[in-house]
């Protein structure tokens, strides 16, 4: 639990210091956050169907009904057996088709949330770089300091996944 609540923190602080690069973006950071939630939710939903999918196919003679199964024969009553299959396996194709394509768009809004932190967190070090004395550059070679643009982006889009992945996973359990 304190590990938890540690690695919480953490990304709260790492979230407050990325605040000033997410200029344009803060509403995309809670859309990209929602549909990943909204995809975790969805795999649940496709799982749990599969329960009375299962039920249906391996259910042999008198068995409990589960309550979709008892909803759906209420709703649709008098058809055959493997129409109610037919009907969870579809609800389970849907349901994961639907997941599929909120985590593709996710995805691609995560993709732009990175590139506009990837610009204004370069356009802020550029800015730094034209602010400083000529002595900075006479003391660290050209390498450096593109290095330093590199790897402070790199790292960047390191976090962003990480932090998404995190929410992603947070939400599942």
């Amino acid at each position: 639990m304190n590990s938890i609540l540690a690695e919480l923190r953490n990304v709260a602080a790492t979230i407050w210091r990325l605040r000033p690069h997410l200029r344009g973006g803060r509403y995309l950071i809670s859309v990209v956050v929602l549909t990943a939630i909204f995809a975790a939710l969805l795999e649940g939903v496709g799982v749990s169907l599969l329960l009375p999918l299962l039920s249906l196919l391996l259910g042999g003679e008198g068995p409990v009904e589960m309550r979709p199964i008892r909803w759906l024969r209420e709703a649709l009553p008098g058809r055959d057996p493997a129409f109610y299959v037919v009907i969870f396996a579809l609800l389970v194709f849907a349901a994961i088709l639907l997941k599929n394509l909120t985590l593709y768009c996710s995805q691609m809004l995560a993709a732009v949330l990175r590139r506009r932190i990837s610009i204004n967190l370069r356009n802020a070090l550029f800015r730094h770089l034209h602010k400083a004395d000529l002595r900075f550059f006479e003391q660290r070679p050209s390498g450096e300091i593109s290095n330093v643009f590199f790897t402070e982006t790199h790292r960047t889009f390191a976090l962003v996944d990480y932090l998404l992945l995190f929410v992603q996973r947070a939400s599942m359990a």
